[in-house]
């Protein structure tokens, strides 16, 4: 994971992404989902990488179950790395951190704006499927889980390759 993750190796990809598909398949395979998401980088994190594993990692996941793939969440602040923080540092780093992306946010303000081209407006009660590659102490895919069920008012399942 460390070789994907820090150092760019992008040709991992498909092995990790079968080893995500084959835990979808062992735990969440009679769930319908409506949608998979992935964390969200900050910009600059993502530049620093040259990509958002986590977004490939859902890409992939999307491909082999046919369950649309959609960016919810965007990080609105950058915070410092979290791998060297214990859980309550992380969680206090995490608060405010995320937000839905905009194109979504019709399902907090309103629920009978014009929406963009390829939005439905009837939101589904299907839960979505939460993409991180790795659950350390769960601070940020518990914060990214949090947004999404109260903004979206829809149960959320997170998926990871590595714990």
């Amino acid at each position: 994971m460390a070789l994907y993750k820090y150092r760019g190796k992008e040709s991992l990809l498909d092995l990790l992404g079968a080893l995500l598909y084959d835990a979808y398949l062992q735990h969440y395979r009679e769930y319908s989902f409506s949608m998979i998401t992935h964390v969200p980088l900050h910009f600059s994190r993502k530049r620093e990488r040259g990509f958002n594993q986590s977004r490939r990692l859902a890409e992939y996941l999307s491909g082999r179950t046919r369950i649309p793939h959609r960016t919810l969440l965007h990080r609105r602040k950058q915070t410092d790395k979290q791998s060297k923080k214990i859980r309550s540092q992380r969680l206090e780093t995490l608060k405010n951190a995320f937000a839905i992306h905009p194109v979504y946010r019709h399902f907090q303000i309103s629920r009978e704006q014009s929406l963009p081209t390829g939005v439905s407006d009837s939101p589904s009660s299907e839960p979505i499927l939460l993409i991180d590659d790795i659950y350390t102490t769960g601070s940020t895919a518990v914060e990214c889980a949090r947004l999404l069920k109260e903004e979206m008012e829809r149960e959320v399942y997170v998926l990871t390759v590595a714990r």
